[in-house]
């Protein structure tokens, strides 16, 4: 195979399994999408005693411009897991705070991803896991020394 061969390969490949990724992760949850997991997951990561952080710096954090941040807050608000709170020392800026509903819902879907990911190692078996981390390492590292030229929402 040449390398544009293999290029392709891998990518019909990454195509089939962020087709049957949800099967695996448990993403068939139509309640609290991946996107709404890493949010309140970043927002519980950045600050979390108080579960709460300014939209600015959820911004910052992943990237992407303010507007796209309201936007899935207004989602996250919609579906009662988070709100949108002025501190009295910080009247000007907005914080979004984590409710405690959100925070069952990500323990049991997180559960669920921990359980089907498990069952995916076994059914890997040992050297083929050990592989599957050495690969992604060396994907984390190469994506570190060689940064996409495009941001997001470009």
């Amino acid at each position: 195979m040449n390398e544009m061969d293999i290029v392709h390969k891998i990518m019909h490949l990454i195509h089939l399994f962020r087709q049957e990724h949800a099967t695996i992760l448990g993403e068939k949850d139509k309640e609290m999408s991946h996107r709404d997991f890493m949010i309140l997951n970043a927002i519980l990561k950045l600050n979390p005693i108080d579960r709460y952080v300014k939209m600015s710096e959820l911004s910052a954090h992943f990237q992407v411009t303010p507007a796209a941040i309201s936007q899935t807050v207004n989602t996250l608000e919609k579906k009662g897991w988070v709100e949108r709170i002025h501190l009295e020392h910080d009247r000007r800026s907005v914080y979004v705070k984590v409710k405690e509903e959100a925070i069952q819902h990500m323990r049991k879907k997180g559960d669920l991803m921990k359980k089907n990911l498990a069952s995916f190692i076994t059914m890997l078996g040992e050297d083929d896991t050990q592989a599957l981390i050495r690969i992604l390492e060396k994907a984390i590292l190469y994506t570190k020394e060689h940064p996409c030229s495009e941001k997001k929402g470009d």
